[in-house]
């Protein structure tokens, strides 16, 4: 019986945990996280939020959620950070990266083994195609209209230091307006947010094979160790292909498996404030 931590924030900052994009106050967002472990034997669940960053927090809410299901049964947030239900989870059967090689057994379990881009994908990534990617080859079960792509996955330093040492601190002191004035308003923050959407998020593309194109990207980004399950369409009813496409070193990938069956899940709280 997994738990679900809802959170909320609203100021600069991005450190490898929640919260990641709230780097000013238009960006304040939702950030719902999986808790693995449980209640003790009281029944009780004791937890401490703590900044640790030479960064200012603000924490508008806070709820501890409690989902219930079946044995068999695994509760995710979806991509808008709703609780959400797996079952018949299983490896795709084929995973590849960029060069071809077979990363199956590395994407097979959260082991702290993850995924990460080869240094010879690093040596031939240039200003246009800095790009890396993992196709997949999956069997839907028959009659199924959508699957699940459960990841348990984090960003790499890469977006710290592209905020950080780029974005503030190359402009020097301009950065206090920036943040404080320009990311205030609604038309430079949602430039920002739709550049980095396109240039930093995960792609994930089904290729419909009846017309030879791709199914149109959906974007993805996490900052944090993250469970997450997106749901995608199924277009060939015997073998999927999908193609996830990111920056290369961006990412790090510890698991990913394909749910057949899946479901928003109710939820009850156990604290709010």
């Amino acid at each position: 019986m997994p738990h679900l931590l809802r959170r909320q924030r609203g100021s600069p900052g991005a450190r490898g945990r929640g919260f990641s994009y709230s780097i000013a106050q238009l960006f304040e967002a939702r950030d719902v996280d999986r808790l693995r472990f449980p209640a003790d034997s009281n029944g009780e669940l004791r937890l401490e939020v703590r900044n640790e960053a030479f960064e200012t927090h603000y924490i508008n809410h806070l709820e501890l959620l409690e989902v219930r299901h079946a044995a068999d049964e695994v509760a995710v947030p979806d991509e808008r950070n709703q609780p959400f239900v797996v079952a018949q989870i299983a490896p795709p059967l084929r995973a590849v990266n960029r060069l071809g090689a077979d990363v199956r057994r590395t994407l097979a379990a959260a082991d702290g083994n993850a995924y990460r881009t080869p240094p010879a994908v690093l040596e031939r990534a240039r200003a246009g195609a800095t790009d890396d990617w993992i196709d997949l080859l999956v069997a839907p079960p028959p009659g199924t209209d959508s699957i699940a792509i459960v990841f348990r996955l984090r960003n790499s330093l890469l977006n710290t230091i592209l905020l950080y040492d780029i974005m503030l601190g190359d402009p020097g002191a301009r950065s206090i307006d920036w943040v404080g004035h320009d990311l205030a308003q609604v038309g430079p923050a949602v430039e920002l947010a739709q550049w980095y959407q396109r240039r930093m998020g995960m792609n994930i593309a089904v290729l419909d094979t009846g017309r030879g194109v791709p199914w149109p990207s959906q974007g993805h980004r996490t900052g944090r160790v993250e469970d997450v399950a997106i749901v995608v369409p199924v277009l060939e009813p015997d073998r999927m292909r999908i193609r996830l496409t990111f920056p290369a070193d961006n990412w790090r990938i510890d698991r990913l498996a394909i749910a057949s069956r899946f479901a928003v899940s109710r939820t009850e709280p156990w604290f709010t404030g």
